[in-house]
């Protein structure tokens, strides 16, 4: 009855729509895939659109720096187009904060737009398309018009900061430090010195800044609130706020490790941190004394020399006596120094203390134990604790990738056959998606190894479930007799139809207007918020749409999340514009200079980026090619150019010339080996050579050779995020390689991933 009344109700909405006042609300709208490939701001030339024209000479005006102009252009065109007027509000507002961060005392020129967007922001709905923007510009302009108002206009400065107090929570830590910084400069000139001090303190908890703990320091000093004790204080240290209750045995094992770490006596510092954390496992000072000693082994560790042999083999016996929790941390930070034989012996130290507990840690600490044995060959106690997780934790996610890691472990060894029980056991249980794709094409290799028949099969099911992939481009070629090509045939996408309201048709105009005056970043956000694409051909065209405005990581997902539904959907159109050749002059120039293959460096920046210029990983990572700014400067000093960070990294021609030189150093540090240089662009250079000390007696590391066996090291990166890395840029310039021949296939050579185009002498 129930399901009658539900298709009673839904053919009741499907007649209102198509025949009453629903439908009066709705257009439909065809969106065609585009013909043209996407373009940057750069390689525009002016549209026929008279709207749009004006937005691109606007932008025009932002991108040469003349930002007079462009706050004149900005405020004259929200009078002509009111239903763009956030939009253009924001852009007035972004060339006047860079009109007064070039000459401060301009900042009377941000006041119109301010008062402006402050009742703009309080106007209009909080979930429309260009809300968040206008926001986080309104606060930066505002900053930036408070800093001024501080140097020049300091009656006012107050309203400036009522209305930061007022929006505090958007604030991020940055701006946070910045506006208490601010009002206490702001309170000090004014010598109110009590609220100068309070806010300077507030602004610290923020930022670390010297500068503003020295100040405010001082003016404790003159206010009398500062005792003598703690005139050399660090705000910042751990044990500044440490509760005051402690005992007095706690404090005399903090004095004495802090006496002997200043006289260089290690082992009775590791001794007596070792006595407080097991008298006080649960206080603040112990977790300081567990950092003091792992800090303090770690520093005897990079001792090489034979006179420090024994004193490394007493820490270790006075550093096992602490808990097995402990135990399992300083593995996992033995571990991440690459470590691996000292973090072995602590984790298999923790698991035998874990096992007499039996508690559920006990499976972390296997785990742990199973991968620094693996990380330092120790491939005996590797299968020993696999095998363990196996048997005496089923059903965890560690038993479960197990039995992956079983497997390659048996590969290595030359056990094809007991490889293969392994691979297909993982095959069998449920949820098996994260390593499905290597297990399959390792599974194949253990096949072909043992000529077995149902290897092709494999084969083919590696290459059709996952043909966009490293390993899957693999399979197709040596099913194809050694010849790499594309995946053939599949259906066309060229339009779909939607039905929007309005509201949302005029995002779609707005899009539109934005896509053609190269005004990207506005159309990505009008396309978030006017439609969610459902249908594999909705998310295909979506792609398009995101690729147009130069978003290639959104068009990037959803063209995945398409193809893995409906694989017959992928042709070669679709994978040339994802696959895009964008700063090409730039990449191909600097890759003939250094001896690299252009493709390999779009391929990589593929990866890191998805093009986005200014993006910015949450590790500090910089632009399109992700450039570390440890990293940055040392490239800078080699070019002998000064650099100012992060603005000369957001810089397509600055950062595709840096990233270009220090990958061409990796591949000339690993002979040539590719995946060798990317593994080492990725987590660093000095990460991938101590990693390969604890492997020195495996040839592959000297040879340029692409079979399995000499890339399953791949598989066994201490960090999953290279494995993955590695194998997608390879899959991105193997796909760059063969869009380049296109239609021609290419010779699978061995290796396969050899440089052979554009590739000279690099310049000395």
């Amino acid at each position: 009855m129930m399901k009658k009344i539900r298709i009673f109700k839904f053919f009741l909405v499907v007649l209102l729509f198509f025949s009453g006042p629903l439908k009066a609300s709705f257009q439909k709208i065809t969106i065609q895939v585009s013909k043209d490939s996407p373009r940057l701001f750069e390689d525009m030339s002016e549209p026929t659109s008279p709207m749009a024209r004006q937005f691109f000479i606007l932008k025009k005006f932002q991108v040469q720096k003349n930002y007079s102009a462009c706050l004149k252009k900005a405020r004259a065109l929200q009078k002509r187009f009111p239903s763009f007027k956030s939009w253009l509000l924001i852009r007035e507002l972004e060339c006047g904060k860079d009109l007064v961060e070039r000459d401060l005392k301009k900042g009377l020129l941000l006041k119109s737009p301010l008062q402006r967007g402050y009742r703009q922001l309080f106007n209009m709905k909080v979930q429309s398309s260009a809300w968040n923007l206008l926001r986080k510009t309104y606060v930066a302009a505002l900053l930036k018009y408070l800093q001024y108002q501080v140097n020049y206009f300091r009656l006012k400065a107050w309203e400036s900061v009522e209305k930061l107090e007022e929006m505090k929570k958007w604030l991020t830590k940055s701006q946070a430090f910045q506006f208490y910084r601010l009002s206490g400069d702001l309170a000090f000139v004014q010598q109110n010195l009590d609220l100068a001090a309070n806010l300077y303190k507030k602004s610290l908890t923020f930022k670390k800044d010297l500068k503003v703990q020295s100040r405010l320091i001082s003016l404790r000093k003159t206010l009398g609130l500062l005792e003598k004790s703690y005139e050399g204080a660090d705000y910042f240290s751990p044990l500044q706020n440490v509760d005051l209750e402690a005992t007095e045995e706690e404090r005399l094992y903090v004095k004495r490790i802090r006496d002997y770490l200043k006289r260089g006596k290690i082992l009775p510092a590791v001794e007596t941190g070792i006595r407080l954390i097991n008298d006080y496992p649960g206080g603040v000072r112990a977790q300081w004394a567990a950092d003091r000693v792992i800090t303090a082994y770690l520093r005897v560790l990079r001792h090489r020399d034979r006179r420090f042999v024994l004193l490394k083999e007493k820490i270790l016996k006075a550093i096992i006596k602490a808990p097995p929790d402990r135990l399992l941390k300083w593995a996992e930070v033995l571990k991440d120094q690459e470590k691996y034989r000292e973090a072995l012996y602590l984790s298999e130290k923790s698991v035998e203390k874990f096992k007499k507990a039996k508690t559920k840690k006990l499976t972390k600490a296997t785990w742990l134990a199973a991968w620094n044995a693996l990380l330092d060959g120790k491939y005996d106690k590797a299968q020993k604790y696999f095998g363990s997780l196996i048997k005496e934790h089923a059903g965890s996610p560690e038993a479960r990738e197990a039995f992956f890691r079983q497997g390659l472990l048996k590969y290595r060894l030359g056990k094809y056959g007991e490889a293969v029980a392994f691979l297909e056991k993982y095959l069998s249980l449920p949820r098996n998606d994260k390593y499905e794709l290597s297990v399959l094409y390792w599974l194949w290799r253990a096949k072909q190894q043992l000529k077995a028949a149902e290897a092709s099969t494999i084969a083919q099911k590696l290459s059709k479930k996952y043909p966009l992939t490293y390993y899957g481009l693999r399979a197709r070629a040596e099913l194809a007799g050694g010849k790499l090509s594309l995946p053939e045939g599949g259906q066309p996408v060229k339009s779909i139809t939607v039905w929007l309201t309005e509201e949302r048709r005029q995002e779609w105009q707005r899009y539109l207007t934005f896509v053609n005056a190269g005004w990207f970043r506005e159309a990505q956000l009008e396309l978030q918020a006017f439609y969610q694409p459902r249908s594999p051909e909705e998310k295909l065209v979506f792609a398009d749409l995101y690729a147009r405005c130069l978003n290639y990581h959104e068009a990037i997902t959803l063209a995945n999340e398409a193809w893995d539904q409906r694989p017959h959907l992928i042709t070669v159109f679709w994978i040339k514009r994802l696959f895009p050749k964008l700063y090409w002059d730039k990449v191909k120039t600097y890759g003939t200079r250094y001896a690299l293959d252009p493709l390999l460096i779009l391929g990589l920046i593929r990866q890191e980026s998805s093009f986005r210029a200014k993006g910015q990983s949450g590790a500090g990572a910089l632009g399109l090619m992700q450039l570390m700014p440890l990293t940055a400067r040392e490239v800078a000093r080699n070019l002998r150019k000064k650099i100012t960070l992060p603005e000369d990294l957001f810089q397509p021609s600055t950062n595709i010339l840096f990233g270009t030189l220090y990958l061409s150093r990796m591949y000339r540090a690993f002979n040539g080996n590719v995946p060798l240089a990317l593994a080492a662009y990725n987590v660093g250079i000095g990460n991938i050579r101590k990693w390969q000390s604890s492997r020195e007696a495996e040839l592959f590391f000297q040879t340029n050779d692409s079979s399995p066996q000499n890339e399953i090291w791949i598989e066994e990166l201490p960090w999953t995020e290279t494995q993955f890395y590695v194998k997608a840029v390879l899959r991105n310039f193997l796909i760059y390689r063969l869009l380049e021949e296109w239609p021609e296939e290419v010779p699978a050579s061995n290796p396969i991933w050899a440089l052979q185009k554009y590739v000279k002498t690099a310049d000395k």
